[in-house]
């Protein structure tokens, strides 16, 4: 088990530095120079501290913070501008709320994602602890929008919307009036539209600079592979003292194949999904074993034909490291439907019922892969141990495998 997760752990650091993906864009420096270029898309969930670049696709990689850079923009969709902002850093925690209704504001100079673009300007900050809107009227100062919730004297949670009022009072345009502002609230998609009819109403021309929201994609994939199988049934003396059927079977290659259901998550790009794989594999071996009771010893032959429909559940992510290559990283739980009853043992002599029933329990699946095209994928995998003996309190079946799985996308 340890060992499986050191392995796990270092394929999983090996795919993180592999995840390497640069894209079309610019960097304006800080002397309004333009810089085309190709920029690291780390898809940031929170503002960045500082922006990746190469001139070529595969020239050398440069580095610039904020004090270097104005704005940077990728494709047509993400532009951060560099900025000097009055920032809330009130908790919106129930347990950190203060009972002062004002911001309580700090200045900082960030890289603030630009959302919406035109006459106003929407702009977004998010750190760990939350996430705050700034606006900007005709190239003017870049500005707070105001939400803060907060307790009153009765202990009860009140809010300062003052964002409403400050886009009513500079936002005026026809059809935009109270009511229309009591129904936007402190979200994204909420300002985002308010800006956008904004900028339409008054000049007709609007620039969202959002990405498409994403679908969910479901996949299906035929896979087939081979793993390398080995069982050891151990004794741990119990209620019953005499070891009767330990027995150390060998290593043996078994095929497997199996239909994949994955469903690519609608966030991030698509790169997480959840995967469902019902597959057959088979491990067949003997081995002979050397039997003791209270009055002889000798030789037996145990001998497993182990059929199981193995059921991993998983979680998937993909690093891509080009519009037709990706790596993956799997970790699942696999459930178990076994179709063989019982391990054989040839001499029926040292006990009534000397054949031990089998019953797996669940385990553990990681995995590294590579899929190209979108089609055709190879991968690597390594299981936790199993337990084909569940059932039995002094006898454990400690079942290893690890091998290669190939997949076909056909849906």
């Amino acid at each position: 088990m340890k060992s499986t997760i050191t392995l796990f752990l270092f394929l999983f650091s090996f795919t993180l530095f592999a995840q390497i993906k640069y894209e079309k864009g610019y960097v304006i420096d800080n002397t309004g120079k333009k810089i085309d270029c190709y920029i690291r898309n780390l898809d940031w969930s929170n503002n960045p501290l500082e922006v990746q670049y190469r001139l070529e696709e595969n020239s050398e990689t440069i580095t610039a913070d904020i004090t270097s850079v104005s704005s940077f923009m990728i494709g047509n969709s993400i532009k951060y501008v560099k900025a000097t902002v009055q920032v809330d850093q009130s908790s919106s925690k129930a347990s950190k709320l203060s009972n002062r209704p004002e911001p309580n504001f700090k200045s900082e100079t960030v890289f603030i994602r630009e959302l919406v673009s035109g006459d106003a300007k929407l702009y977004a900050y998010k750190s760990n602890k939350f996430k705050r809107f700034f606006y900007q009227l005709d190239g003017g100062k870049i500005e707070p929008l105001i939400y803060k919730k907060y307790y009153v004297s009765n202990n009860s949670v009140a809010t300062n919307e003052s964002y409403r009022k400050t886009l009513f009072d500079t936002m005026k345009c026809r059809g935009i009036d109270s009511n229309t502002l009591r129904e936007i609230d402190y979200n994204q998609d909420d300002l985002v539209g308010f800006f956008s009819d904004y900028n339409i109403c008054i000049s007709g021309e609007n620039l969202v600079l959002q990405e498409e929201p994403l679908k969910g994609k479901f996949n299906i994939r035929v896979k087939a592979g081979l793993s390398v199988n080995q069982l050891n049934v151990e004794f741990d003396e119990g209620a019953i003292r005499q070891d009767r059927q330990s027995a150390q079977f060998p290593q043996e290659i078994g095929p497997r194949f199996g239909l994949e259901l994955e469903s690519l998550l609608p966030f991030n790009k698509n790169k997480w999904g959840v995967f469902l794989e019902p597959t057959f594999m088979s491990y067949s071996s003997s081995v002979d074993i050397r039997v003791e009771n209270d009055v002889t010893v000798f030789e037996d032959t145990a001998t497993i034909d182990y059929k199981v429909i193995e059921i991993p559940f998983g979680l998937r992510h993909y690093m891509y490291l080009s519009d037709k290559s990706k790596i993956f990283i799997n970790a699942a739980l696999v459930l178990t439907v076994d179709l063989t009853d019982e391990i054989d043992y040839a001499d029926d002599s040292v006990a009534t019922d000397n054949d031990p029933d089998i019953k797996s329990s669940s385990n553990l699946l990681f995995g590294l892969g590579y899929e190209f095209n979108d089609r055709f994928s190879i991968e690597a995998r390594t299981y936790t141990n199993r337990d084909i003996l569940s059932s039995f309190v002094t006898y454990n079946g400690e079942f290893s495998s690890y091998g290669v799985v190939l997949g076909y996308r056909f849906l």
